[in-house]
């Protein structure tokens, strides 16, 4: 379809008008520059598959020269000229339904005039093919999201904040430009567990309005992914307690389509669920478990899911008033569950308790679980006559729920042997207890009979849920871990490979070999109070890089547990440790490092990442005051990002710590800096000090 607008030119009338005005002091006799004018148009493809707004852009103020008989369009039908402000007008012209063309939209010269009434002298036009034979691809925006509980990223003032070295930012829809959307680009050098984390405000707090299960389970997010069978995962958070958080992955099925991708929270990939707790933070990962192998650009909208109802004050104040819901993993060995229990159990054996312990099986939302009102102060769980081999599990799961009970001990017994483990209780809710298999290193695992429970005091605890499962690990147990402390001083010597802290955990340190292939120097030992009695104890390492080339590699240090086996930290609620590097590195003003701190727990070979480990994970800013350099850092500050295929949550990680990380990565190793030296170089160290748990 082919329409004329009417237009005008401007005549010898009109020039004559202008002259009078002019000496009349209505326009500016020193102005005789023409105005220009540029049209746009707001789609980013070759084709449009609709309407299609042409912008119309003025080099100054028009006035009210301008209309739209002034403009001459072809290939569509015009709609409403729209004056956006003095310089600025748009026009929607929409082709014929089910054609293929080009739309042309122009402007003659003298169609337009400044306020001095100079005339436009230079024609301007724009063209866009346009193919309405097929549906327009779907936008990032379906209409639907217009308040909580959906997350618009129109909405302003919204923001992301990226991790894992992860590049976050609202921007254009890809096949819309009108809708905004958060775009996530990851490449090669980012880790496999990189994302961001949704702002709704804006102000770097990270919570969203809150997330609800009562009614769905499902979350739904719009996806444009660069191909099909990409992996997205989505994490929800307390943001109160880190250590309750649920994950679920999705799978793209489109390549540079928009999809709604849903997870399912009924069953999370990973992840501790605790039904009490506000979920208030998410995070998306996009390619999630593996590094991309080229610059990948993800597009995500509209996050919905079911809003929460008034969150419930704890579960109960002298009995629980809901049930746990712990997924039991598959492969486990399950004791005692509401879907079925091991043969031969005796949940309420008597061991010639006195006074005797109260036993019974109360039904609790829908749940049995069993019962125990102390008298004295233990209690056991039976099922000797079918001896159970667990030296292949990992974990040990409970869950225990007590308004009068701080702390239960958790015993063991096989093979004649036993010996117990204490983890703390939080009154008034489920508590999901995970306990790491190696650090019960008396009884016979192969051969386990019996559990004993002791609470701190006399009172009532209801248990549900016990089970064996994950993998084992290899290394010892529990070890020297007083006080909290895991690492306070250090001895022995690097180079032979025989540093280690005082309580016995070995020390060292991993680097990019292209560091090391092209080193100017490499330096390390350590420093501790035996050596440099008047310093901050600590072991270090580093290595002066030649040419300042690398922005991609890694540098890092780790403490093993003390005796290189496991220290259940659960009963602490922060790490406070020291590290710090060289000053050309880490103290000037054109660099400051950003470094990952990481929380491992036992090795275990069904881990897919490099160290074998699950591990938990807080990037923090470098301080730039070298030793006096301390960080006191909240286990809710910490993300699971390596669950070894669901064996281990945050809580039972916490519950088996193997080794402390302190790590450079990415851009954070520098070469801005160099250390005078001949030939020059350029250091990258880590000093690591002394570590522990606190509260």
């Amino acid at each position: 379809m082919t329409q004329h607008l009417k237009h005008f030119s401007v005549s010898a009338c009109a020039l004559a008008v202008s002259l009078l005005i002019s000496a009349c002091g209505g326009a500016d006799p020193a102005d005789s520059v023409p105005p220009t004018v540029t049209i746009t148009d707001n789609v980013s493809a070759a084709t449009a598959n609709g309407p299609v707004t042409f912008t119309f852009s003025f080099s100054e103020d028009v006035g009210s020269s301008f209309a739209a008989e002034d403009i001459t369009v072809t290939g569509g039908t015009a709609g409403t000229l729209t004056k956006v402000d003095a310089t600025h007008y748009t026009l929607v012209v929409t082709p014929a339904a089910g054609s293929t063309g080009t739309i042309s939209v122009g402007v003659a010269a003298l169609m337009f005039t400044d306020l001095a009434l100079n005339g436009n002298t230079v024609a301007a036009s724009a063209q866009q093919a346009y193919d309405t034979t097929v549906a327009p691809p779907p936008s990032g925006y379906t209409g639907t999201c217009t308040a909580a509980p959906c997350i618009d990223f129109s909405a302003a003032g919204l923001a992301m904040t990226p991790f894992g070295g992860l590049a976050a930012e609202i921007a254009a829809d890809p096949v819309d430009a009108t809708n905004k959307v958060g775009k996530l680009t990851k490449v090669a050098a980012n880790e496999t567990w990189a994302g961001a984390t949704i702002d709704p405000s804006g102000n770097g707090a990270n919570v969203v309005p809150a997330i609800g299960f009562s009614t769905s389970k499902i979350i739904t997010l719009r996806v444009y992914s660069p191909a099909a069978g990409e992996t997205i995962m989505l994490k929800v958070e307390n943001s109160g307690d880190g250590a309750v958080n649920m994950e679920k992955q999705a799978t793209t099925t489109q390549s540079a389509t928009w999809e709604t991708l849903s997870f399912d929270y009924a069953t999370p990939s990973a992840g501790s669920w605790d039904p009490s707790k506000v979920y208030d933070r998410v995070s998306v990962f996009p390619h999630f478990g593996s590094k991309v192998g080229a610059d990948s650009v993800y597009y995500i909208d509209e996050l919905k899911y079911a809003a929460a109802s008034a969150p419930p004050v704890g579960c109960g104040t002298t009995e629980p008033t809901c049930a746990p819901t712990t997924v039991v993993p598959a492969g486990s060995i399950v004791i005692y569950n509401d879907a079925g229990s091991i043969g031969g159990l005796d949940t309420f054996p008597v061991w010639g308790q006195n006074p005797p312990v109260v036993g019974s099986e109360p039904t609790i939302a829908g749940n049995k679980v069993l019962k125990y009102s102390f008298g004295a102060l233990y209690q056991g769980i039976d099922w000797s006559s079918n001896p159970q081999n667990v030296s292949a599990k990992g974990m040990l799961h409970l869950d225990v729920w007590s308004a009068d009970v701080a702390s239960v001990k958790v015993s063991l017994i096989g093979g004649g042997a036993e010996n117990g483990i204490t983890k703390p209780l939080t009154a008034g809710a489920w508590n999901s207890l995970d306990i790491d298999l190696s650090q019960y290193t008396s009884p016979d695992k192969t051969k386990v009979i019996q559990i004993k429970l002791e609470p701190n005091v006399a009172g009532t605890i209801y248990v549900d849920n016990i089970f064996f499962h994950g993998t084992a690990a290899g290394g010892g147990g529990g070890g020297n871990f007083t006080g909290g402390i895991f690492a306070a001083d250090y001895i022995g010597n690097l180079s032979a490979d025989t540093a280690q802290s005082t309580l016995g955990g070995k020390v060292g340190f991993f680097q990019d070999p292209r560091l090391y292939a092209n080193k100017a120097f490499e330096d390390g030992g350590v420093a501790g109070t035996a050596v440099n009695p008047g310093g901050v104890p600590n072991v270090y390492y580093g290595i002066g890089k030649l040419t300042p080339v690398l922005t991609d590699a890694y540098f890092g240090g780790f403490v093993n547990a003390p005796s290189n086996g496991s220290a259940d930290a659960s009963a602490y609620s922060k790490i406070k440790l020291k590290f710090w590097g060289d000053a050309e590195s880490w103290e000037k003003p054109n660099f400051t490092a950003t470094v990952d701190v990481l929380v491992q727990g036992p090795a275990n070979a069904a881990c897919a990442n490099g160290s074998g480990r699950p591990e938990l994970l807080k990037a923090v800013t470098a301080q730039k005051i070298g030793a006096g350099s301390e960080y006191i850092i909240a286990k809710t500050d910490f993300t699971l990002v390596e669950s070894c295929g669901g064996a281990y949550t945050v809580n039972s990680v916490w519950s088996a710590i193997g080794a402390v990380v302190v790590r450079l990565a990415g851009t954070n190793l520098q070469y801005l800096n160099s250390v005078p030296s001949t030939p020059v170089s350029f250091p990258t160290f880590i000093n690591i000090g002394p570590i522990s748990f606190i509260n």
